[in-house]
């Protein structure tokens, strides 16, 4: 992408809700702290190692406090989208004159046959709308490519607030591992961290949002940028997790490359956030790429992977990646500090978003 169609895209609001919080701020807290709330399921079992004899393995997870674990339906998704997006608007003073002006564009799980009962089709992406009064949204869309989905959203959307299709918009990402079907699949393939399995993922559920606008729209709403996007990088990686090989860390460092080189120079990286589950393949692929860039990460000040308080979220790693790299910022002092976001889903695509501190110059 040419950097100047990202100098005037700020962030000016955020929000999420995770098992650790039910809102933005909550859940950065509780990831500051460490808090891990996994809990066995109520009724979902992991295979044992040996189903004639043993019998069934529990299944920790990381639910939401506020929905049963018993909705095995596309509802769970909608109870988690709605707060998330209540509490955006809350925070972004957007009036509803705007929304003929304003886009929402969400990540959902990847599709897959264990998803494919959920029907998360236009259908569902409506009734969301009808439910939070927001029918008169200029454009809605979805993507289903996961963690990356987030990413690919932006990459859309800085286009069409750059030429005024759009003034505003809420990006998103919506997610649940929590499905009866779901988990047995991915047990299947042993994805699911258990006691037979020690290489694998905690199932969690999450959503988070955030609205992205120029700096120029911003100023007019009267609203204060909270960061900027200062890049954005994308890969891929031809030695994917269904490959049965191992990474070779060349598509994330691709990624990583176009999100902090800009105009002839390589931005430093102070802090990094990144979807990281608990299976090695991801591990031993960023091993392998900060080998390749080991010069880019000489200032890193914190490396967080928040999986390992909320879980895997799926398609709503990317939003809540991004939006507690906003927070973090709101609390540093610098203004020279660039945050690294970095996602990567299952079919060897791969993603880095640098978000930075707003420049006095940003616009001009």
């Amino acid at each position: 992408m040419d950097a100047s169609a990202l100098n005037n895209i700020v962030i000016t609001a955020t929000s999420g809700v995770t098992a650790v919080g039910a809102d933005m701020q909550q859940t950065c807290a509780a990831i500051n702290a460490g808090i891990t709330p996994f809990v066995e399921h109520e009724y979902i079992t992991c295979t044992p190692s040996d189903p004639e004899w043993d019998e069934d393995l529990p299944t920790y997870v990381a639910t939401a406090p506020f929905i049963s674990p018993f909705l095995n339906t596309s509802e769970r998704l909608t109870l988690l989208a709605i707060p998330a997006i209540t509490e955006l608007f809350a925070k972004s003073k957007l009036k509803r004159s705007s929304l003929a002006k304003t886009g929402l564009f969400l990540a959902l799980p990847v599709k897959d046959k264990s998803t494919e009962s959920l029907a998360l089709n236009d259908s569902w992406l409506n009734d969301l709308k009808k439910q939070i009064g927001l029918s008169g949204l200029a454009i809605s869309k979805v993507s289903s490519s996961g963690n990356i989905g987030v990413s690919l959203l932006i990459n859309e959307v800085i286009g069409l607030l750059n030429n005024g299709q759009l003034e505003q918009c809420i990006i998103g990402g919506v997610d649940s591992y929590l499905f009866a079907e779901r988990i047995a699949y991915l047990d299947q393939q042993w994805r699911i961290k258990s006691a037979r399995n020690v290489d694998g993922f905690i199932p969690g559920e999450g959503a988070a949002m955030l609205m992205l606008e120029t700096k120029a729209n911003a100023d007019k709403r009267n609203v204060t940028p909270l960061a900027q996007l200062s890049g954005i990088g994308q890969g891929s990686e031809e030695k994917h997790f269904f490959s049965q090989l191992s990474s070779n860390g060349q598509g994330l460092a691709s990624a990583i490359k176009g999100a902090v080189h800009k105009d002839g120079t390589t931005k430093q990286v102070s802090n990094i956030y990144c979807d990281f589950n608990g299976e090695s393949y991801y591990a031993n692929e960023w091993g392998l790429m900060q080998v390749r860039l080991a010069s880019i990460f000489n200032d890193v000040k914190a490396f967080n992977h928040p999986a390992d308080c909320y879980g895997n979220v799926g398609a709503a790693s990317g939003a809540l990646l991004l939006a507690s790299a906003v927070e973090n910022l709101q609390q540093e002092s610098a203004s020279n500090n660039n945050t690294l976001v970095v996602t990567a889903n299952d079919s060897g695509q791969r993603s880095a978003l640098l978000v930075s501190n707003v420049s006095p110059n940003i616009g001009t």
